[in-house]
């Protein structure tokens, strides 16, 4: 049922917002924004660093730019009873030691998969889910245990972080197109009854993974002496330990006795639920979750904090959150108070509400799919309106069954939710490619040329990513409101394409973060300009930077040519 706005209708909503307090909130909203008018100061007497139940900290380790948070949390619980135990408060454990055993371990499952399900079609769902696995990064609990429990750990000096362990969306690609192709060899062999072919090849790719790990990020030590400092300045030295001999030796933990909970009030409570798919070691702890109420898991969490256990956990702290003061609570803005309305759910509502809206983004892909268009690639772009860097464009092409909850348009989304799904798209769909026009060719083309420049090297890069995996070319392509008359596909031009298609909104992700990344790496160069903050865009900032300082190489000569720069 539809309705139309009358002039009525309007005239009573001026009435009904027409009273003091509006104006009052709304100069204060349009002067500050919605997040800083709602700010809630009674927070800071809340957070404050006195609790009833506190365990002593140690030093803080950063993971990076990697996918590594469920690893950085698992060793830091093992450091905190070390440094307890020992009197060595800050002492480390090394991440990239365990992250390399990762990915070796990782292969060899996923080698397993493929040829467990070798007599299954490429597009089985299964076969599907496997192939989204390949070089993955992310992880949990089960996953770091099992590690721990084969290979053991050490301390940080015995193997230190590598710019390819602080970045790992480059190891994991590359291994990711590595695993995929083998498993294309290792299907033909099984499908020809090759058994013993199998098993060599098998041995031989495990063995190319193992060195492309080791020329990224180093290998791995057999042995090593520990030597440190306790927090009363002794010297401890202990020589010639195995990994797995520093472990037993100074950890008293039995990896079985744990039981991992979540809190999912849209699934049954009281149940086991499992992810099997994202299972790293044969013979390692599966990944469970025992399904409890939040009060449960809170009670849970605060017994083990009282006998002075540090509590692994993982939840999403990307709401509620103040970037310039670190604090994070349900009641840091309210924003139902500064609009005068009601906007509560419960996180079962949520929950569903993201789920549906990620079936509402998926639909027409679904429906066109069901058209016999199997390979639909969604394209899009970032940094048409800038006056500084490249044009970026992406496309994404996803199987039917492609599970990624959350994902919308770009704008629509905070910095960190978008790189948190930059590397979930990139290990998740079936084919991206990514496209930049530079501020060069924008100068010569025009922006509108450059701009379907970059989207034809994007469409050409998937298609390539395809044809590595043995599949067929790109079928049609979705456009966020832009049309390429010469490319030879089938094509639909769609207005806000990136809020109404799937793999549309995930390409303007890609496109975003990728941009946005290159012109964080230009403000190093290029300090004057704020391009970390503006992203090449003509801030007050900018334009003073160009004034101050005039044009750079990555300026867009051609949309500053009236500009006065001297």
């Amino acid at each position: 049922m539809s309705h139309e706005l009358t002039l009525q209708e309007i005239d009573q909503f001026r009435n009904d917002f027409d009273n003091s307090r509006n104006e009052v909130v709304s100069r204060a909203a349009m002067r500050s924004g919605v997040l800083e008018a709602s700010f809630n100061p009674t927070v800071t007497n809340r957070l404050n660093d006195v609790f009833s139940v506190e365990v002593e900290t140690d030093n803080v380790t950063n993971q990076m730019q990697s996918g590594r948070c469920w690893l950085f949390a698992t060793l830091n619980t093992l450091r905190h009873d070390f440094g307890k135990k020992y009197k060595a408060k800050n002492f480390t454990l090394s991440q990239a030691y365990n992250f390399f055993w990762d990915k070796i371990e990782r292969a060899n499952i996923f080698y397993d998969a493929i040829i467990d399900s070798a007599d299954k079609p490429l597009d089985d769902r299964t076969v599907k889910a496997y192939m989204n696995f390949a070089g993955s990064d992310g992880g949990q609990w089960a996953m770091a245990a099992s590690l721990v429990k084969k290979y053991g750990v050490v301390p940080t000096n015995a193997m230190p972080e590598s710019f390819n362990t602080n970045h790992t969306a480059g190891l994991a690609d590359a291994l990711a197109r590595k695993e995929r192709k083998d498993a294309l060899v290792l299907r033909k062999l099984v499908q020809a009854g090759k058994t013993e072919e199998v098993e060599k090849k098998r041995k031989e790719f495990l063995s190319e993974i193992y060195r492309m790990t080791a020329i990224a990020v180093g290998e791995p030590p057999k042995t090593f002496d520990l030597e440190y400092r306790d927090d009363d300045k002794k010297l401890h030295l202990d020589k010639n330990l195995t990994p797995v001999e520093f472990f037993n030796k100074y950890w008293d933990v039995n990896f079985d006795d744990y039981v991992c909970l979540t809190n999912a009030p849209d699934h049954e409570y009281g149940k086991l639920y499992s992810l099997p798919f994202e299972d790293n070691v044969n013979g390692g702890l599966p990944i469970t979750f025992l399904n409890v109420p939040i009060e449960y898991l809170k009670e849970a969490a605060i017994k083990q904090l009282k006998d002075g256990e540090s509590v692994w956990f993982g939840n999403d702290v990307l709401k509620e959150m103040d970037r310039k003061t670190g604090y994070l609570d349900t009641e840091l803005y309210k924003t139902d108070e500064l609009f005068d309305v009601d906007t509560y759910m419960t996180k079962a509502e949520r929950l569903e509400l993201a789920i549906k809206r990620t079936e509402e983004l998926r639909r027409p892909e679904i429906e066109l799919m069901d058209k016999g268009y199997s390979l639909i690639a969604g394209v899009d772009e970032v940094g048409r309106g800038p006056l500084a860097g490249p044009v970026v464009a992406a496309a994404c092409i996803f199987d039917r069954d492609v599970d990624i909850v959350g994902i919308d348009d770009s704008k629509k989304l905070s910095e960190k939710k978008r790189e948190q799904f930059f590397d979930e798209i990139k290990d998740k769909a079936l084919a991206y490619g990514i496209g930049e026009a530079s501020c060069e060719v924008i100068d010569e083309i025009n922006i509108l040329e450059a701009t379907k420049l970059a989207m034809r090297k994007a469409i050409e890069e998937a298609d390539l990513m395809l044809a590595s995996k043995g599949r067929d070319k790109i079928q049609i392509v979705i456009f966020d409101a832009i049309k390429i008359n010469d490319l030879k596909k089938e094509q639909m031009s769609v207005i806000k394409g990136d809020q109404t298609y799937f793999s549309v909104a995930a390409a303007s992700i890609l496109a975003k973060v990728t941009r946005d990344n290159l012109m964080k790496e230009y403000d190093k160069v290029y300090p004057e300009y704020g391009f970390a903050s503006n992203k090449g865009y003509g801030t007050k900032a900018h334009y003073e930077g160009i004034k101050k300082a005039g044009i750079t190489e990555i300026h867009r000569k051609s949309f500053l040519k009236n500009l006065d720069t001297h």
